[in-house]
């Protein structure tokens, strides 16, 4: 079944650019994971300028797998330094 995962993250301040630099970086690799349908994001209207992170996976399963390739590269650790607190992260049924 084939799950939407929506991640919110806001950036440290002044950190910004450096997160939609590192973003773009890595979304290409996303996008070429098995069993990712698809990723993009867009910077939020407001001033402290959240990011809406969408991917779409063909399961969780590889979803989960995809975060570990993550967090064995060193990406996820990165990621967390340009973040002001923890991303939330939610999954949704595609129908």
């Amino acid at each position: 079944m084939t799950i939407i995962t929506k991640f919110e993250l806001r950036p440290k301040d002044k950190t910004g650019n450096s997160l939609t630099e590192f973003l773009t970086q890595i979304l290409p690799a996303t996008r070429e994971y098995e069993g990712c349908q698809g990723a993009q994001f867009g910077l939020s209207e407001s001033e402290n300028k959240s990011i809406l992170l969408l991917e779409e996976w063909r399961t969780k399963e590889t979803f989960e797998d995809y975060i570990q390739w993550r967090i064995s590269t060193g990406d996820f650790e990165k990621l967390g330094m340009l973040l002001a607190e923890e991303p939330s992260i939610s999954h949704f049924i595609k129908n």
